[in-house]
C-alpha cells in the first residue's frame, strides 16, 4: 500500500508523542508499504526522529486551524491522487471529505464531542463548531474508527451512534526500555539547580485548562510547610495562555513562589528524567482520551494520584489512588498519604510497574497496520 498520514492536527503533548511513537515502530515492523507524511513547521522535528527510505514527507506550512481545514479539504484530496495513494490515516479528527479513498480516523480529543464552552471567545466557539462538524462527517465516512480507550469509545458511541464494526480500541503504548526505575539518567540542570536532592511532587503535561492545575496546587497548599518544602511541586509542560497567567495568580496568592517550579515544555528525550527524581506523580484532569503521563510514571516507578474520569479508571485502575477532580481537600489528604506511608509508596508503586506492562508501542503499531489493511481491502470491494 502507499498509505498517507495526514499529521497536521498534532501540535503538543500527548498527539505528538503518539504520533512519534507510532511512526517509529511502523518504521521497524512493516517492511512493505510506503508512507507518505502531511507534517507541519510547528510538528516536524518532534514527529520525524528518524530516516526511512519508505517514509516519505510532504512539508505544509499552514498559518492558523482555519487555514489548516481549507487546505486539508482541498489541497491533500488532489495530492492523494497525484501521489496515487490507497488510503489514508488521520490521527486526529478531521478527514479530508472530498476523495474516493478509504479513511481511518481516530479520536484522540473528546473535547470535539463535547458541549460548546459559553465561557469562551466567539473566535474560539467557531473554531470549535467548525471543527465538530468536520470531525461528525469525517466519522461517518471513515471505513474505521480507532478509539485510544473503552471509556472515549463508549462516549463517542453514545454521541454518533457508531456501527461497531467501524470501530476499534487500540491503546497507548510504553517503551520500558526507556521509562525505567533502574535507568540511570542525567539530572536536568534546572532541577539540579532549584531542586537539589529533595524528592519532588510531579505534574507533567500541557497547562492547558481541562488539566485542573489549579485544585492541584490548592491541594498542595493544604499541606505541612515542613512537607511542602521537602517536596517541592515540579510542573512541566507548554504553557497554554491565559490559563498559565491563571495559574501563575494562584501561585502567588496561595504563597507558594518558593515552593513551585513552572518548567514549560522539555524535549520528549529528557521526559524519563524528570519522572526519576519524583516521589509522586499526580493529574488531576477533568477530562483524558487516554492520558499518556500516568502511564509513563508507572512506567518509571513513581506513585501515581489521578482524577476518576473513566480513562484514568480504566488505564491506572488499582495501580494507584484516584480522587474527585472537583475536591482539592481530597486530593491533599491522598497526597499526604502517599508522601508519608512508606509501605502504600512500595505498594502503588509495584503495582503500577505490573500494570505498565500491559501496555507496548509494538502493539499500537501492530494493530493499527492491521486495521490499515483492513479498511483498504474492504475499500477494494
Amino acid at each position: 500500500m502507499k498509505i498517507a498520514i495526514n499529521a497536521l492536527g498534532a501540535k503538543v503533548g500527548g498527539g505528538i508523542t503518539y504520533l512519534n511513537r507510532l511512526l517509529f515502530h511502523l518504521s521497524i515492523i512493516d517492511e512493505e508499504n510506503t508512507y507518505f507524511l502531511f507534517v507541519a513547521p510547528y510538528n516536524r522535528e518532534k514527529i520525524i526522529t528518524f530516516s526511512s527510505a519508505r517514509f516519505n514527507i510532504i512539508n505544509v506550512k499552514v498559518k492558523n486551524v482555519f487555514h489548516r481545514m481549507i487546505y486539508e479539504q482541498i489541497a491533500i484530496p488532489y495530492l492523494l491522487k497525484k501521489l496515487s495513494i490507497d488510503i489514508i490515516y488521520i490521527p486526529g479528527e478531521t478527514a479530508p471529505l472530498f476523495t474516493k479513498l478509504p479513511s481511518i480516523v481516530a479520536l484522540q480529543n473528546l473535547k470535539i464531542l463535547m458541549p460548546l464552552g459559553l465561557d469562551s471567545s466567539l473566535g474560539q466557539r467557531t473554531r470549535l463548531w467548525l471543527l465538530r462538524k468536520l470531525a461528525m462527517l469525517s466519522f461517518r465516512k471513515a471505513k474505521r474508527i480507532i478509539f485510544v480507550s473503552q471509556s472515549s469509545y463508549k462516549y463517542a458511541e453514545r454521541i454518533l451512534g457508531i456501527n461497531a464494526h467501524k470501530a476499534s480500541v487500540i491503546y497507548h503504548g510504553i517503551e520500558l526500555d526507556r521509562f525505567s526505575p533502574t535507568r540511570p539518567l542525567r539530572i536536568p540542570k534546572v532541577l539540579e539547580e532549584w531542586v537539589g536532592k529533595r524528592k519532588y511532587v510531579l505534574f507533567l503535561s500541557t497547562l492547558a485548562q481541562h488539566k485542573n492545575v489549579e485544585t492541584l496546587l490548592e491541594a498542595y497548599a493544604g499541606l505541612d510547610k515542613e512537607l511542602r518544602s521537602s517536596h517541592p511541586l515540579v510542573l512541566v509542560g507548554k504553557k497554554v495562555q491565559p490559563y498559565f497567567s491563571k495559574l501563575s495568580q494562584l501561585v502567588y496568592k496561595l504563597d507558594l513562589n518558593e515552593e513551585v517550579l513552572f518548567t514549560d515544555e522539555v524535549p520528549y528525550e529528557e521526559v524519563p528524567s524528570y519522572y526519576r527524581g519524583a516521589i509522586l506523580f499526580v493529574l488531576p484532569s477533568f477530562r483524558e482520551t487516554f492520558g499518556m503521563p500516568v502511564l509513563e510514571a508507572m512506567a518509571s516507578g513513581v506513585p501515581v494520584i489521578a482524577s476518576n474520569i473513566p480513562a484514568f479508571s480504566e488505564i491506572v485502575g488499582e495501580a494507584g489512588l484516584l480522587f474527585n477532580p472537583t475536591d482539592p481537600d481530597e486530593l491533599r489528604d491522598k497526597m499526604h498519604k502517599v508522601l508519608t506511608d512508606q509501605y502504600l509508596r512500595d505498594m502503588l508503586i509495584t503495582k503500577g510497574l505490573s500494570k505498565a506492562k500491559e501496555f507496548s508501542w509494538e502493539t499500537t503499531a501492530r494493530r493499527t497496520l492491521q486495521v490499515l489493511n483492513e479498511a483498504f481491502e474492504e475499500g477494494k470491494r
